[in-house]
């Protein structure tokens, strides 16, 4: 289905202006019409590897080894002492 006409659903069903869904889709197509989009998910289990494998690693190599960018490892990493120095 085509990604617009999706999200002009989902958002019409979650928000009541309507007319302010309609324009959030023509912002997007407006912007990123006739683009290839890439919209990562953001999945708890890899947060997890990278928090697990900067435990034995650098944060360069738990980043290699879990399939992240460097700037993604080090923002858990950030997470992770925040939580510390918070807890």
């Amino acid at each position: 289905m085509n990604f617009l006409m999706e999200l002009h659903k989902r958002l019409s069903a979650e928000l009541p202006d309507q007319e302010a869904v309609s324009r959030v889709v023509d912002i997007i197509r407006e912007e990123y019409g006739g683009c290839a989009v890439y919209v990562p998910l953001r999945s708890p289990f890899i947060e997890a590897a990278v928090r697990s494998a900067a435990e034995h690693m650098s944060t360069r190599a738990a980043a290699r080894a879990c399939g992240v960018t460097e700037r993604y490892a080090y923002r858990v990493i950030h997470r992770i002492r925040a939580e510390r120095q918070a807890g």
